[in-house]
């Protein structure tokens, strides 16, 4: 999922498919979804916002009042599309260190600390979960030592019981005994 470049309206569609995706996907088994959402989450603002851990990047550092109204509408439409979908953003939900949580660093900044805003680091990339799974997800974190790029993988380790499915009934096989000495001469000639 990339929704960086798009305006209003592609963004809309966008998360309209992803949200009809997911639904179906989510009635199957544990779904869960990663992309470049472009929101700056940055620290949970009301008690709404319940997709939002206490875990997010630079939250010393919150500049939500002085976001543009199209980074802004990015933040609100993920947050909605969380809440319609009943998923978290997992990144938020895992207590890491601080270089373990930007995905994306402008390309003017010298790749290395400080790992803060104020280095024009952020997190903007997210995996998501259904609300219920979000246990099968046993660490998440960036890999800001992958590449010297401006975006940084998240890797994710998960782990799932899977449940055996009941046997079904079903024909047995007949089975027969040994057969004697005449009748292997008989059906043997």
């Amino acid at each position: 999922m990339y929704t960086a470049a798009a305006n209003s309206e592609d963004k809309n569609k966008c998360y309209k498919q992803l949200k009809e995706i997911q639904t179906k996907l989510q009635k199957t088994g544990p779904t869960y979804t990663g992309g470049d959402f472009n929101a700056r989450i940055q620290t949970k603002q009301s008690e709404d916002e319940k997709c939002i851990g206490h875990h997010t990047f630079d939250a010393q550092h919150i500049t939500l009042s002085a976001q543009e109204e199209d980074v802004t509408e990015n933040r609100t439409m993920f947050i909605s599309h969380c809440n319609l979908t009943d998923t978290i953003a997992v990144n938020t939900f895992f207590q890491k260190p601080e270089n373990k949580k930007p995905t994306f660093r402008n390309c003017t900044t010298t790749h290395g600390p400080p790992w803060n805003r104020s280095n024009l680091y952020e997190t903007l990339d997210y995996i998501l979960a259904q609300n219920g799974c979000k246990n099968t997800l046993k660490k998440l974190e960036t890999d800001t030592d992958f590449v010297d790029s401006d975006n940084f993988p998240v890797i994710a380790e998960i782990a799932i019981e899977l449940k055996a499915k009941p046997k079904s009934e079903t024909h047995h096989r007949i089975k027969f005994g040994e057969c004697t000495d005449a009748q292997y001469y008989r059906y043997n000639k």
